[in-house]
């Protein structure tokens, strides 16, 4: 008879966050030191292997006594949760010494997230507590940022003898909806954004706190290998399932990276939150602090589409081939292709989205989408949290896989529809400042544009109103072309020329692929606002005169 020790390695191996520990199996005889191990991943990892060469021995009996007391004592406090449910059924189901009915195993693992539960729940103000001056505290994209507990900070914060300024407590991530008065706080409380939105805006424009400029794709390997360290991750999730498994609702962006990497993981526990398949799925042992509440999902009003966007819109679907996958950014634009695609009677169609709103929603409603929806997050109405809530179709997924260039281009007929705030007459996209005010970050688009353009028969399209109206210097309203000679000190390059494919507006659609600079100029010039082409077409002319002066480079 082969049997297997189990040695736990307890000067662990390099990484990020909370330990892991070494397993080495070896043949002995068969124990485990219950007691030595020192996290989950390892007493799981010990158990299954174990397990594993159980299956493997010659007559496949061997009895286990050691693992057997494991699993009766698994009711004991110090060991209660350490296997997450499905896990262990597995594992029983090779053991034949372990003899315990199914239900009998459900009743376990709901005891088991019963007891996590009553073990780590706190109130609000004492996971305020648990945040010291100068953590870098990760908040989960959109609708998943805790109102309990980022109001509770906010009322320490407001404590003359609570916090520092001088080392003020970071909120890091971006697109956040939760209450921008939690940085009116005298800085003790600052953003730390990969994605500007209403909330931090002013903050950043009064000098707190900073922008990481960075590709989305990129944020989950950098907070998992330490480069971008989170000491505290504040998520918002759904109550346990009766296996133990908490949802992370709306958003699988950077979340699984955080609980795996952050010091200390502080859950709002929240009927109100979706639950969704995929890659939101984390086990209620993962969960440091648990902060029970009821608070309200904070919804995004749906925008009414615009006769402008009605018009782009037309112009897009237009480009959409039959059987297409596709991407959707953020604004009023995707939202009236998806509504153009639904009213067209489509077919066939397929979403990998970074960002999923109320059209997609009503794109699947109209049975225009086949397959899953995979996404990262989403934002939008009452009725998408309640659409996503246990909705079959959908498949969250990490950043850095749903936004994965290489993988796009895998995909034939991958179709990018992003929106831009300006582009010059070399096809160069700013879509994050203007005047020197951030609006956003570079977020997924220059991801998804590549991908597009590698794709088989793809379309990478950036889509945008031919004018808008702004404040001047003098504080009045001011229309102005989007399409620019060139991007002055003030822009930011969101979206080099060279993956600009299509660019289109409520005038039509620019060509840009493979076209010379005056080729390209010439096709945007043509689909500006006409009372801006004159001027346009001087410019190109002055250029082009500068270009012709220019001393030739020396061979």
């Amino acid at each position: 008879m082969v049997s297997t020790s189990i040695h736990v390695n307890h000067a662990g191996r390099p990484g990020v966050g909370r330990g892991h520990s070494e397993v080495d199996a070896s043949p002995s005889d068969a124990s485990v030191a219950i007691s030595d191990v020192a996290d989950s991943g390892t007493l799981e990892h010990a158990l299954l292997t174990q397990a594993d060469a159980t299956t493997r021995s010659p007559d496949g009996h061997t009895s286990l006594p050691e693992l057997d007391r494991y699993l009766s004592a698994r009711s004991h406090a110090d060991v209660r949760g350490l296997v997450e449910g499905p896990r262990l059924d597995a594992l029983r189901a090779k053991l034949p010494s372990v003899g315990r009915s199914s239900r009998a195993s459900a009743r376990s693992v709901r005891s088991s997230a019963e007891s996590i539960l009553a073990a780590r729940t706190i109130t609000a103000d004492q996971a305020a507590q648990l945040i010291k001056p100068g953590d870098r505290v990760l908040i989960p994209i959109g609708h998943m940022g805790s109102a309990e507990i980022i109001d509770a900070l906010k009322r320490r914060a407001l404590q003359p003898d609570q916090l520092d300024a001088s080392k003020p407590v970071r909120l890091f991530g971006g697109a956040h909806l939760i209450d921008p008065m939690v940085y009116a706080t005298g800085g003790k409380i600052v953003p730390e954004s990969i994605f500007i939105d209403a909330c931090s805006r002013q903050a950043y424009a009064a000098g707190l706190g900073d922008f990481i400029p960075i590709y989305l794709h990129r944020i989950p390997s950098l907070v998992r290998d330490g480069r971008l360290p989170v000491d505290v991750a504040v998520v918002r999730v759904t109550e346990p399932d009766e296996d133990g498994y908490v949802s992370l609702g709306t958003t699988a962006v950077f979340g699984p990276a955080g609980i795996e990497a952050a010091k200390t993981v502080i859950a709002e526990m929240n009927p109100n939150v979706p639950r969704t398949r995929g890659e939101t799925k984390v086990h209620v042992s993962k969960l440091d602090h648990i902060v029970r509440s009821r608070a309200p999902m904070f919804p995004l009003p749906v925008p009414e589409v615009s006769e402008i966007d009605a018009r782009i819109a037309k112009n897009i679907v237009g480009l959409i081939p039959e059987g297409a996958t596709l991407q959707f950014g953020i604004g009023g634009v995707p939202n009236a292709v998806a509504g153009a695609l639904a009213a067209e009677g489509r077919r066939g169609l397929h979403v990998r989205s970074e960002m999923i709103s109320d059209g997609v929603m009503k794109l699947a409603e109209a049975g225009a989408i086949d397959g899953d929806i995979e996404f990262a997050f989403a934002m939008g109405s009452n009725d998408l949290l309640q659409w996503m809530n246990n909705n079959p179709r959908l498949n969250a997924k990490s950043v850095d896989k749903i936004n994965e260039p290489s993988e796009l281009r895998k995909i034939d007929k991958f179709v990018a529809v992003n929106t831009a705030l300006r582009i010059d007459l070399k096809g160069q996209a700013n879509a994050q400042q203007i005047n020197g005010t951030m609006y956003s970050g570079v977020g997924g688009q220059v991801d998804f544009m590549r991908g597009a353009t590698g794709s088989k028969d793809g379309r990478a399209i950036l889509a945008l109103p031919s004018v808008k109206t702004i404040k001047n210097e003098a504080g009045e309203p001011e229309l102005i072309s989007t399409i620019v000679p060139r991007l002055t000190g003030d822009d930011v390059v969101t979206t080099p020329m060279h993956d600009v494919q299509y660019v289109v507006t409520e005038h039509g659609v620019a060509y840009l692929d493979g076209k010379t600079m005056t080729e390209r100029a010439k096709a945007l010039i043509a689909v500006a606002d006409p009372r801006f082409r004159p001027a346009l077409e001087a410019e190109l002319k002055t250029l082009q005169r500068r270009r012709a002066a220019a001393p030739a480079s020396e061979s």
